[in-house]
């Protein structure tokens, strides 16, 4: 898939349902609850300024979820000559029957994603479904922009099943890639 833009991607911060072990992946609930810890705005500080990326980021999209505009409101308390939005294409995978239920479930998930990227058990969001809007967002940006350096702040799935499209493996294989830590910063690039 062709970039037109440097695109970085970050995983958001140590939130709430994080320290919960909670799954909180359905936008009633994650939209204006479980945002970040204290501890999860310093880690996208520090971040963000270990990076080097602080002065060279020109846009941060950010998925709506309450966790991910905390993040990406951090980055922007340090250089607010940064444009932000939000998007509801970066958004959680929706984890199905698994809302707020102990987060280890996200196991019993990614075990049938390996068998079948369709995987939709438990009205899960499939990672085929899901690499359909990696795909979009990557389409949308690269017809809005033209070489800037724009930065996704989204969630672990997504960002995991996006570096599967853009190193063109199936999704299914997504939990082959090593898994973004909180607040992690990634530069997408398919080697």
């Amino acid at each position: 898939m062709e970039m037109k833009n440097n695109y970085y991607i970050m995983r958001h911060g140590e939130s709430e349902a994080n320290v919960k072990k909670m799954i909180v992946s359905h936008p009633e609930n994650g939209y204006t609850g479980y945002g970040l810890t204290e501890k999860g705005k310093k880690q996208a500080r520090d971040s963000i300024q270990n990076s080097g990326l602080l002065e060279t980021i020109n846009v941060i999209i950010s998925s709506p979820f309450l966790r991910t505009k905390e993040t990406a409101a951090e980055i922007v308390s340090l250089n607010p000559n940064i444009a932000m939005s939000f998007d509801s294409l970066l958004q959680e995978r929706n984890f199905g029957k698994f809302e707020k239920m102990d987060s280890t479930f996200y196991h019993d998930v990614w075990e049938f994603d390996k068998i079948d990227h369709h995987n939709t058990r438990n009205d899960v969001e499939s990672p085929h479904e899901v690499s359909l809007r990696c795909e979009n967002v990557i389409s949308k940006y690269n017809k809005m922009f033209i070489d800037q350096n724009i930065m996704f702040v989204s969630h672990g799935d997504f960002i995991q099943i996006m570096q599967t499209v853009i190193k063109e493996m199936s999704p299914s294989d997504h939990k082959s890639i090593p898994y973004i830590d909180t607040a992690e910063i990634r530069l997408l690039k398919k080697d």
